[in-house]
């Protein structure tokens, strides 16, 4: 039987060391380095997965760089995105509170109708905590997207996230064909 194939282009929004380059290498490479290099402009991986018995989904995942330095060329690497993780350091309340803002600068390049989640990450720093998961969803609710929680370093919810937001592309594209 032949697979449908789809190519989907994600980049991964948030402030700088959010974990969102980590984030990836774990969905991608199954790794975790404790040593922090921050992105300069974007980077890109690539992961395919068979996402259903019949469709084969080649993911191009763009880490854009969070830093404020880097806040005018953005909007390029947004280009042809067909969806969105946003995510945030649940120990770091600043960048909970930025998420709002990443979400505008991407509806002003691709408008409102794009498949997008919010992601909690760092949620094996438990002790160090500052955003809770109620207030996690609350935000999810209001942005109208799903909420995952995850850690780059256990790989707890990674693959969650990833998928489901594949499934959410999936099920957008079945509607439009």
């Amino acid at each position: 039987m032949v697979k449908t194939q789809f190519n989907w282009k994600i980049v991964i929004l948030g402030d700088g060391s959010v974990g969102k380059t980590s984030l990836v290498t774990w969905y991608t490479k199954r790794t975790f380095d404790n040593f922090y290099q921050p992105t300069l402009g974007a980077q890109f991986s690539v992961k395919e997965l068979d996402l259903t018995s019949d469709t084969r989904v080649k993911l191009f995942l763009w880490d854009i760089a969070g830093q404020v330095k880097f806040s005018a060329i953005r909007k390029m690497f947004y280009e042809r995105a067909h969806a969105a993780l946003f995510v945030y350091d649940v120990t770091q309340p600043t960048t909970f509170e930025s998420i709002d803002t990443w979400k505008d600068d991407l509806v002003d390049s691709l408008g409102e109708d794009f498949p997008a989640a919010l992601i909690a990450n760092k949620i094996d720093l438990d002790s160090r905590r500052a955003i809770s998961t109620e207030e996690g969803f609350e935000k999810a609710t209001s942005l109208e997207m799903p909420y995952y929680e995850t850690s780059a370093k256990t790989g707890e919810g990674v693959d969650d996230a990833f998928l489901n937001l594949c499934l959410l592309l999936h099920d957008k594209q079945i509607q439009s064909d």
